[in-house]
């Protein structure tokens, strides 16, 4: 009888009961938004730490540039800004003369994955994450 019993339901993958496929269902989609939840998460937080250092270093070469300040901390803080997978803008204000302030800021937008699938389980979401960083630094020269 027991030979019988291993033969009718054999042992592995398949012999799971009914209570295991219902546990599935509902914790799949959990699982499935907590992992797009940190994909999403870490894409927010190197595209802000990105736009810092691109805004801080773009600062920093237009303080140190004889003249066109302005145009250098843009151009380097585009630069910088280029390799990341966020859309972004720069703002620039610099002031040629020595002792003036180069202001760098950088706007940036990095898309919510999430969007899509809480829709798909009748939720909503906020949309794509966005912010602002700014760096200054006083201008150098005699």
């Amino acid at each position: 009888m027991t030979a019988l019993k291993a033969l009718v339901r054999p042992s592995g993958l398949f012999s799971s009961s009914k209570g295991d496929m219902v546990e599935a269902a509902v914790t799949m989609p959990l699982l499935l938004l907590a992992t797009f939840a940190l994909i999403n998460f870490a894409l927010v937080g190197h595209a802000r730490n990105s736009a810092q250092n691109a805004a801080n270093h773009g600062a920093r070469v237009g303080a140190v540039t004889a003249s066109g300040a302005g145009s250098a901390a843009r151009q380097e803080a585009e630069r910088l800004m280029a390799n990341c997978f966020c859309t972004y803008s720069v703002t620039v204000s610099a002031a040629n003369a020595p002792g003036g302030t180069v202001t760098v800021a950088v706007a940036w937008t990095v898309p919510s994955y999430m969007d899509g699938f809480l829709q798909v389980m009748g939720g909503s979401a906020q949309g794509d994450f966005s912010g602002t960083v700014s760096a200054s630094h006083r201008k150098e020269g005699w």
